[in-house]
């Protein structure tokens, strides 16, 4: 079953082309990862198996944007489920892959979701090795 957490911003608060100075930059940063553990505890998640987490942005307009822009807030996003106890730590063994994708508007509610997924089975043989091998690397 697929747990949909819905982030309150219209838009990414910080994107990879920006250039904010570096205590901004923080300050962002943190609170991302602060409104997503708050969401998943408001929400009630519990804690999850090794999951595909997928960002959508449901933007405001039409315009053109780049599915990258939603990288530095999946990530803060990440930290912040782990700070919720979705998972222990966001290693591939936990969260075995992060999509992002941008849906065009017009939308009368701009958001963005973070979808979880358990993963297939093809994910978690991926996951299964990642723990076997990947430690000893």
């Amino acid at each position: 079953m697929t747990v949909v957490i819905t982030l309150p911003f219209s838009r990414p608060p910080l994107r990879p082309n920006e250039r904010p100075h570096w205590a901004r930059k923080a300050r962002i940063i943190k609170q991302m990862r602060e409104m997503a553990a708050i969401q998943a505890r408001l929400a009630k998640v519990g804690p999850q198996e090794p999951s595909v987490v997928t960002a959508i942005w449901h933007a405001p307009d039409r315009r053109r944007r780049d599915t990258s822009s939603l990288d530095l807030l999946i990530k803060a996003s990440i930290d912040g489920l782990v700070d919720a106890g979705l998972w222990p730590d966001d290693n591939p063994a936990h969260v075995v892959e992060t999509r992002c994708r941008v849906i065009p508007g017009p939308s009368t509610s701009p958001r963005i979701e973070l979808h979880i997924t358990p993963a297939d089975t093809a994910d978690l043989e991926l996951a299964d090795r990642y723990q076997r091998e990947g430690d000893h690397q």
